[in-house]
């Protein structure tokens, strides 16, 4: 019965007695639902008291609440009405966050039903969602859709699809994309080419993915440690031990500091060829350069006993 009245007053203009009505709900221990929260929130946006929306709006998600489709739809088209795109963007980007696709298209349609075009940000925020959820087609068609629009896609979007395209096993047109976006002049960053790299070695595409990286170092760019786990992970999956052993010591040549994950990619690349010893100097060194193992580690120690039959080892692994 409050959600109906308060609703009415809204509707009204009547703002004031809505928001009275609002307080004695939480006097008398009655909790607000989505329809009651959408009507304040639409009507503080129509008056242009955007502080008293937003607060609205975090009330409600702090209550436990989701915004529906009318209570984003609300918001984001009311700021887009009053030039605030920027903010408009960040909640149509917290729909997306909060992996309601479908929620975010029907949103995304209503504001190009009202005449806000939508912005490369925008596209790219779709396609990262879609890509990140194997939903590669969709991601494609948005991305043939902001073509035709004449949008210019940039770095951001052609990493999501390289990305999402290796995912799914599709590496050719990951590839294509990758010339693409140079030929358009969008110079890959070292995002890019991980993400490649990456996308080529969980394809098995080792040499390509070597042929990469030889790339990134003729490239100009400063190498980092992920782009060397990448590649010490893909040797490791060919069992291309004194390559990997090469470039781990190139990582402390270039001045860079390997992370816990570069370590724990030798450990366990070292367990699975059979290098015991090795594994566990590894580890040790790992520790000596004050680089402390996590969960994964220990995981990977214990697995790589179990795995050359060295049980008696597992409990003292720590």
């Amino acid at each position: 019965m409050y959600s109906i009245i308060i609703d009415g007053f809204c509707k009204e203009g009547l703002v004031n007695r809505a928001l009275e009505l609002f307080s004695e709900m939480g006097r008398e221990n009655i909790s607000p639902n989505v329809v009651t929260y959408t009507s304040l929130i639409y009507a503080f946006c129509n008056l242009g008291r955007w502080k008293e929306a937003a607060s609205l709006f975090d009330n409600m998600m702090e209550c436990g609440l989701s915004p529906n489709v009318i209570t984003f739809n609300v918001m984001i088209d009311a700021l887009c009405e009053d030039g605030r795109t920027t903010k408009a963007l960040s909640m149509f980007d917290l729909l997306l966050q909060r992996g309601q696709m479908n929620e975010a298209m029907k949103v995304f349609a209503a504001m190009q039903d009202r005449g806000h075009e939508p912005n490369v940000f925008t596209y790219n925020a779709l396609i990262n969602r879609y890509c990140k959820n194997m939903r590669i087609n969709q991601a494609l068609c948005l991305f043939s859709e902001m073509r035709h629009r004449q949008l210019i896609p940039n770095i951001v979007t052609y990493s999501s699809l390289i990305g999402g395209l290796c995912q799914v096993g599709r590496v050719v047109l990951a590839q294509n994309l990758f010339n693409e976006m140079q030929v358009q002049g969008e110079k890959p960053d070292l995002h890019t080419y991980s993400i490649l790299m990456d996308g080529l070695c969980k394809n098995k595409h080792i040499d390509e993915a070597m042929k990469l990286f030889h790339e990134v170092e003729c490239s100009g760019l400063d190498l980092n440690i992920i782009i060397f786990s990448v590649l010490l992970g893909a040797l490791f999956r060919v069992h291309r031990v004194e390559d990997a052993r090469k470039h781990f010591s190139t990582i402390f040549e270039k001045g860079l500091k390997p992370d816990v994950r570069t370590f724990t990619l030798m450990i366990d690349g070292l367990f699975k060829e059979g290098l015991l010893v090795e594994a566990e100097d590894m580890f040790m060194e790992m520790k000596e350069k004050g680089c402390f193992p996590d969960d994964v580690s220990f995981n990977v120690m214990v697995q790589g006993y179990l795995l050359n039959n060295e049980i008696k080892y597992v409990p003292c692994c720590q």
